[in-house]
């Protein structure tokens, strides 16, 4: 096979076992490619040609992944209430897979990607955390050991994600002044929601 990466005939073989050569050759390599590109190469009857063509293909199909790669660390977002843990093995598993594809990231940014995944309800780790870096430089240590010790404490506190109905949805009843009402679905008795939306108020009204 070494015989064929050159495309200039050895002085050795005449031009039939020069394709006898290639064409075994080629029949090898076909065994081995993907249905999904053999019409691509069903056609090559050279060796080095077909290589060449396969390289070209599959390094484009390479840069594809990487950027498709790219974009899925960026749109990971961390939910509420979900394990950290968990989302620090997902993000993991797509840096691993750029390392494999020989596109490896800096700590730092690394770094960054993961903490710019947090939600809004994160914001204030991610400040002090961004203020508090040694040098202005974050690691995955850091934002990893921060992230962990966050969802520790808030297990402790009990702080969970409330979702809050629309204002249209809420059972509400009005009182005698109309300024203050309560909801009185049972999972919500002890909020108090202020009513300053006048079609929330007038609808109520009519109710």
């Amino acid at each position: 096979m070494s015989q064929l990466n050159g495309s200039e005939k050895p002085e050795d073989k005449t031009k039939k076992q020069w394709e006898v050569l290639h064409r075994k050759a080629v029949a090898i390599i076909r065994q081995w490619i993907d249905q999904s590109i053999f019409h691509h190469v069903a056609k090559d009857t050279r060796a080095d040609e077909l290589w060449q063509k396969l390289e070209s293909m599959y390094e484009r199909q390479s840069a594809q992944n990487k950027a498709s790669l790219i974009r899925r660390i960026v749109n990971l977002k961390y939910k509420d209430g979900h394990s950290v843990s968990e989302h620090l093995s997902d993000f993991q598993g797509l840096v691993n897979q750029l390392t494999t594809m020989k596109l490896a990231l800096d700590d730092e940014v690394q770094a960054l990607l993961l903490l710019s995944s947090l939600p809004d309800s994160w914001e204030t780790l991610v400040v002090s955390v961004s203020n508090s870096a040694p040098n202005g430089k974050l690691t995955m240590d850091i934002v990893k050991d921060s992230m962990l010790n966050e969802e520790a404490r808030r297990k402790e506190l009990g702080i969970a994600k409330i979702e809050i109905p629309t204002s249209r949805t809420l059972k509400i009843e009005v009182t005698a002044d109309g300024d203050q009402n309560q909801c009185q679905d049972q999972e919500e008795k002890s909020h108090v929601i202020i009513a300053t939306s006048p079609d929330i108020r007038g609808e109520s009204a009519e109710s």
